[in-house]
């Protein structure tokens, strides 16, 4: 595929990625709700829940909660026991990573 004008006598080729069927269900989705919360807080995690790794950190970078899960979909977070303010989570598999914020009213 390319860009640009096909009269020009240079063009730009674009590169169009693919994924395929497998990558698309193994890949990590992370789902954090509610969001603000004041009480308990749920994780939902979709792709490869083998060997999860979950850290929870302050504004500061201060790692307040920190677990290691085997195939768990659902994590329950213990909100309510955290003042109120801005909090990090990763959650990380072995392929990747991600990052959600969560509000603590």
């Amino acid at each position: 595929m390319y860009e640009g004008d096909a009269s020009a006598k240079t063009f730009v080729a674009a590169r169009i990625n693919t994924l395929n069927i497998n990558e698309e269900n193994t890949a990590l989705k992370v789902l954090l709700y509610p969001n603000p919360a004041q009480g308990a807080s749920t994780l939902l995690i979709k792709g490869n829940t083998n060997n999860i790794t979950v850290s929870m950190m302050d504004i500061s970078g201060k790692t307040i909660l920190h677990g290691n899960f085997t195939n768990r979909n659902r994590i329950d977070l213990p909100v309510d026991k955290f003042n109120a303010g801005v909090y990090m989570i990763t959650v990380k598999n072995k392929e990747e990573s991600k990052i959600v914020k969560l509000i603590k009213e």
